[in-house]
């Protein structure tokens, strides 16, 4: 019988943005995931300019994983982006 999965995930805010950290657990730890989502306001004209520098984070710090989202709410329009920081998994005995 395979253990039971855990998920603990944690918030915390930083100067970066919002840092999501994700636990998840069998027996042991088998994973742990650090993720920053970071809301900014943008416009039409801005737009591709905030997509350069979020790329920054894959181009410059090696960041193996970025979400881009853009919402437009009554007219205004954001950018959020959400990258990771910290993946790494453990060997399960």
């Amino acid at each position: 019988m395979q253990p039971k999965h855990q998920k603990v995930t944690k918030y915390r805010k930083t100067d970066e943005g919002v840092e999501i950290h994700t636990k998840s657990y069998y027996e042991q730890l088998a994973h742990e995931l650090v993720e920053i989502e970071k809301p900014t306001e943008t416009s039409f004209y801005t737009l591709k300019k905030d997509v350069e520098m979020a790329l920054s984070h894959v181009l410059e710090e090696g960041t193996p994983k970025l979400t881009l989202t853009i919402e437009n709410k009554k007219g205004k329009m954001r950018l959020i982006k959400k990258w990771v920081s910290m993946k790494q998994s453990y060997p399960r005995q």
